[in-house]
C-alpha cells in the first residue's frame, strides 16, 4: 500500500494516519484520490472523503484497442468511500460509469454502493442517467466487474417503439453455465403485436469443435390490426462445427421459420427464405473428400 499526500499525522496510540491534501491511495490495481483520508493501520480499514477512482481489471483485452489491454474497467465517485473489508468499499452518494469520455454518456447514481474490485458493484436506490438525464430507477442493480466479463443474472432491460408493434419491452436472463458455455432466455411484450418468447444457446467444445444456437417464438395478438401479427410464428437460426472421430468434421447451419412474411414484419433485417444445409469434410492419406446437403 502506498498512501501519497500534503500532510500527514499519525496517531501512534491507535495506530491511525490522518491524511488531508490531494490524498493518493494505491493498492495492486486499485488507484482512490480523495480530499482526506483516514486509515488504520492495525485493522487496515479507513475513510475517504470526495473520493474517486478505477476498478481495474490489469491483462484484460480491449477488442476495440490496438495496444492490447485497457487498465480500467470502471470509474467510480462519491462524497464518501469506506474500505470496509480487506477487498471492499462502501460508497455514499456516489456514481458508477464505464465510459472513458472526460464527460460520461451515461452513469449510474446510487445512494449506496458496495465495490468488490474484479468481482462485482451492489447498487441501492440507483438512476441510470444518459447525458445527465434520469431514465430509469432501479431499486437494487448488480452490476459484474469480474475478470470473465460475464455472470449469472438478469440483463438490462430495453424499450422501444415502432408503427407496426407499438410499444415494446424485452427482458433477459442470462446464465453463464461454464466458461466454455452460456444461455440466455428472451421474453419481449408488444402493446399492438403480442408476446415472444425465445432462447439463445453458445458453446465451445474444443478447437474446431464450437456452436450456437438461437429460437424464437411470437403469439400474435388477436386484436392486432395487421392480420399477419394474430398467428403464431416461429424462427429458428443456428450454427455448429463439430470434429469427429477419423479427422472429420461436420458443419451445419439453419435459418428457418414458419412464416417468412410475418418474420419480415416482426424482425426487419429477416432475409425472405429458408434454408438448412449441413457438410462433412474429411482426409485419407492425399485424399481429400467431402458431402453437402
Amino acid at each position: 500500500i502506498q498512501v501519497f499526500g500534503v500532510v500527514m499525522e499519525y496517531w501512534e496510540a491507535v495506530e491511525v494516519v490522518k491524511v488531508t491534501g490531494h490524498v493518493t491511495y494505491i493498492s495492486g490495481s486499485q488507484r482512490i484520490t480523495a480530499d482526506r483520508l483516514e486509515y488504520s493501520l492495525r485493522t487496515k480499514l479507513g475513510t475517504f472523503w470526495n473520493a474517486q477512482g478505477t476498478l481495474s481489471m490489469s491483462g484484460r483485452k480491449d477488442p476495440m484497442s490496438v495496444f492490447g489491454v485497457t487498465e480500467a474497467e470502471a470509474y467510480f465517485f462519491g462524497e464518501k468511500l469506506e474500505k470496509i473489508g480487506a477487498d471492499k468499499f462502501r460508497l455514499t452518494n456516489g456514481r458508477l460509469t464505464t465510459c472513458v469520455q472526460p464527460t460520461p454518456r451515461w452513469d449510474l447514481v446510487a445512494s449506496t454502493m458496495v465495490l468488490v474490485p474484479d468481482k462485482r458493484a451492489i447498487l441501492k436506490g440507483a438512476v441510470l442517467r444518459v447525458k445527465d438525464v434520469p431514465i430509469l430507477y432501479l431499486p437494487w442493480f448488480y452490476y459484474p466487474i469480474n475478470k470473465e466479463d460475464r455472470a449469472t443474472g438478469f440483463l438490462m432491460p430495453s424499450y422501444g417503439n415502432d408503427t407496426v408493434r407499438g410499444q415494446t419491452l424485452s427482458n433477459a436472463f442470462f446464465w453463464a453455465i461454464a466458461r466454455n458455455a452460456d444461455l440466455t432466455l428472451h421474453h419481449e411484450f408488444a402493446s399492438k403485436a403480442g408476446q415472444g418468447l425465445g432462447t439463445e444457446l453458445r458453446y465451445i467444445e474444443a478447437p474446431g469443435s464450437e456452436g450456437h444456437a438461437r429460437f424464437r417464438m411470437f403469439n400474435g395478438s388477436s386484436s392486432s390490426s395487421t392480420s399477419l401479427l394474430t398467428t403464431r410464428t416461429f424462427q429458428f437460426d443456428g450454427q455448429v462445427v463439430q470434429a469427429l472421430p477419423r479427422g472429420l468434421q461436420f458443419r451445419g447451419f439453419a435459418d428457418y421459420t414458419n412464416n417468412v412474411v410475418t418474420q419480415q414484419l416482426v424482425q426487419h433485417d429477416t432475409n425472405a427464405q429458408r434454408m438448412m444445409s449441413g457438410s462433412l469434410q474429411g482426409t485419407h492419406g492425399r485424399l481429400q473428400f467431402g458431402a453437402e446437403a
